[in-house]
C-alpha cells in the first residue's frame, strides 16, 4: 500500500527528503532502449517514511523490479531521462527549474517517469535576399526535449504532463539554492503527484512549500 497520505503530510509541513544509498556512489542505470535525445537514465530506490521525513535509498541498477518501489529519473541537459517502476510504486525526480514531468504507461505492470529538459536554444536564420542577404540572425527560443515521438513509436500511453516553468518565486530564485521536485504515487488507475520546492542542505532536501497536488486518473 502506497504511503500517499503520509507523504502529503510531510511535504505540507516542510519536512525533509533524504537521498541515501546502499551501493555507494555509482553511475545511474541505463539500457539500450533509448533513442536520440531520449534515454533511460535512472536510479532504483526504496522509499520509506518516518515522522517529518521521506528517505529514498538507492539499490542496484540491475535489481529485480520486485525489490524496489521507486525510481529516480535523473536530469540531463538537452535530454529526456526515463525511469521505470512497477505499479503500485513511486516516481521521483528533482532539480527542476523549468523542465517538464511526464508519466507514461510502460505496460500493464509498469509506469515510466520522465524528466524532460526545457530551456533556451539558439536558432540561426540566414537572410536569403535583399540588402541584408547573407546576414545570419541568431534568436533564442524556448525548446523542450520531450519524449512524445519516441513514446508514440513505442506504443506508450501518456498518463500526465506537468510543467514547472514559472513555478519558482523570485525569492526562491535568489542565490540559486532552490529547486523543484516531483514525487508521484502511482497506482493502477491513478497517480497523485506532488510538486514542491526545496533547498539542499547537509541533513537532506528541506521542503520549502508544497506547490501543487495533481490527481490524474487513467
Amino acid at each position: 500500500m502506497l504511503k500517499t497520505g503520509e507523504i502529503a503530510e510531510i511535504l505540507s509541513n516542510k519536512g525533509l527528503v533524504k537521498l541515501a544509498s546502499n551501493i555507494g556512489p555509482k553511475e545511474p542505470g541505463s539500457n539500450s532502449l533509448g533513442e536520440g535525445h531520449v534515454d533511460y537514465q535512472f536510479k532504483n530506490m526504496l522509499l520509506t517514511v518516518a515522522p517529518g521525513e521521506i528517505t529514498l535509498t538507492r539499490v542496484a541498477n540491475d535489481a529485480a523490479d520486485t525489490s524496489f518501489d521507486c525510481v529516480n529519473a535523473i536530469t540531463n541537459t538537452n535530454r529526456s531521462c526515463l525511469g521505470t517502476v512497477r505499479i503500485p510504486g513511486y516516481v521521483y525526480t528533482d532539480n527542476f527549474s523549468g523542465c517538464v514531468f511526464y508519466l507514461y504507461r510502460g505496460d500493464s505492470n509498469h509506469v515510466i517517469g520522465v524528466h524532460a529538459h526545457q530551456g533556451l536554444d539558439t536558432v540561426s536564420n540566414t537572410i536569403q535576399s535583399g540588402a541584408l542577404k547573407g546576414v545570419t540572425i541568431n534568436k533564442e527560443v524556448r525548446k523542450e526535449y520531450g519524449p512524445a515521438d519516441f513514446m508514440l513509436r513505442g506504443g506508450k500511453t501518456l498518463l500526465c504532463r506537468h510543467e514547472t516553468r514559472g513555478e519558482l518565486t523570485e525569492a526562491e530564485k535568489t542565490g540559486g539554492r532552490n529547486f523543484l521536485a516531483f514525487l508521484s504515487c502511482v497506482e493502477v488507475d491513478k497517480a497523485t503527484t506532488f510538486l514542491y520546492s526545496y533547498a539542499g542542505g547537509a541533513e537532506g532536501n528541506r521542503v520549502g512549500r508544497l506547490i501543487h497536488t495533481y490527481e490524474d486518473k487513467f
